[in-house]
């Protein structure tokens, strides 16, 4: 029989147990947070999964800056805290099949349509507190002008915890207006680094097929969002169901992006959202999905990301039927391609704050730049090469780079 010295047993045990501890440690760990010299990244759902593949990878393309062995990265939070750009819940309200959707008291109780959100938190930084999420382009600008040299920070962060903000639109007057060109901010200074397109999507034929036309215009579109085109055959469509128009959140680039294009279809002025209209989560096809009639649902919707679905990236997770089928099953959704129906093309873009270009800070020991140069900033910056293209277009979307400028009114 083998005798364990004492000493030595105390010793393996006490590994033992720091090990344990460590394993313990490990498992109880967030997601990787921000070091100091990290850059971090917020906003647009809608151009998040294009400049996640560039800064990390897409899957079975070579690629990626934090791929490199840099020692400083460049990190890009996800706008909700799911990977497949979820909310908590399923981000309807209403009922079906008479049961309700899940979302209980997240649901506005006057209207039954404008969904109470539960905002994800997150940790940007080492050492610092939980905070929540940017979610959306008007999320991503609005915490990137807090976070300036002199602001109040972030909801609490140390100013310099935040550098870029996705959005899916440029910047609107009042954005601009708390970004002062003069000052520690300098102007939002705005980078494209691809370009979409804004349709709207609807049920396809193999999943039992959508009761709108072939195609709606930007005009009727205007009357439906307004809810004064309330059935099918309001606007040349066949069947006399009711039209279920969705929207997506407030903040959302790609919903204020869509209202844009209606009021210049409304001659200039500005729609009013009808009271048939309902909000969910932008570019979650579970808005569709779990309708009380998915047939008469329609929502605008970013091709790139009905591309990125339909190639089998996102988990295939969620309210399931009894084919086992669900909101993001390949093939689940289409867009309306009939002559002159909505589908606009629209920009991609990285937003900096301007005085963050004259930084002396070098990015990476050993390189000449700092990381606005070396990641977006100029021709030969990371976002603008040629080599990122393959990511680009995993995401769905189509690289094209420009140096927008300071406070740009187009691009």
């Amino acid at each position: 029989m083998v005798v364990l010295n004492k000493r030595v047993g105390v010793l393996v045990g006490l590994l033992a147990t720091a090990a344990t501890s460590v394993a313990l440690a490990t498992s109880a760990n967030a997601d990787t947070a921000a070091r100091n010299g990290d850059v971090v990244v917020v906003g647009s759902d809608t151009a998040q999964n294009a400049v996640n593949f560039v800064l990390d990878g897409a899957p079975g393309i070579a690629g990626g800056y934090n791929n490199q062995n840099n020692l400083n990265r460049a990190l890009s939070w996800d706008a909700t805290g799911d990977a497949n750009g979820r909310l908590p819940y399923d981000g309807t309200c209403g009922t079906i099949n008479s049961a309700t959707t899940g979302l209980g008291t997240f649901c506005d109780a006057t209207t039954n349509q404008q969904p109470n959100s539960q905002p994800q938190s997150v940790i940007l930084r080492v050492g610092t507190k939980p905070v929540t999420r940017p979610n959306g382009s008007g999320a991503g600008a609005a915490a990137l002008i807090a976070d300036a040299s002199g602001g109040s920070g972030y909801q609490g962060l140390a100013t310099g915890s935040l550098q870029m903000a996705r959005m899916s639109r440029l910047p609107n007057g009042t954005e601009e207006g708390n970004c002062p060109t003069s000052g520690a901010c300098g102007g939002l200074h705005v980078y494209q680094i691809a370009t979409d397109n804004l349709a709207i999507a609807t049920r396809s034929a193999a999943f039992g097929g959508t009761n709108a036309p072939a195609a709606l215009t930007a005009s009727q579109l205007v009357d439906i969002y307004q809810c004064t085109s309330t059935k099918w055959t309001d606007v040349g469509g066949a069947s006399g169901n009711t039209i279920h128009p969705l929207i997506p959140q407030s903040g959302s680039g790609t919903r204020n992006f869509f209202l844009a294009d209606l009021q210049a279809a409304n001659g200039g002025t500005a729609i009013t959202l009808g009271s048939c209209v309902r909000t969910v989560q932008e570019h979650d096809p579970t808005g569709i999905w779990v309708d009380p009639s998915p047939a008469d649902a329609i929502e605008p919707f970013s091709t790139g990301k009905i591309s990125l679905i339909n190639s089998g990236y996102f988990a295939n997770a969620g309210y399931t039927n009894a084919s086992g089928k669900n909101a993001y099953s390949t093939g689940f959704l289409t867009t309306l391609s009939g002559a002159n129906a909505y589908n606009s093309s629209r920009g991609m873009y990285l937003a900096i704050r301007n005085a963050d270009l004259n930084s002396t800070a070098i990015f990476q020991p050993g390189g000449t730049q700092n990381w606005a140069k070396t990641l977006v900033a100029g021709a030969t910056s990371y976002f603008a090469r040629s080599a990122q293209g393959p990511q680009i277009v995993a995401a769905g979307f189509t690289q094209a780079y420009k140096d927008c400028g300071v406070n740009p009114t187009s691009c």
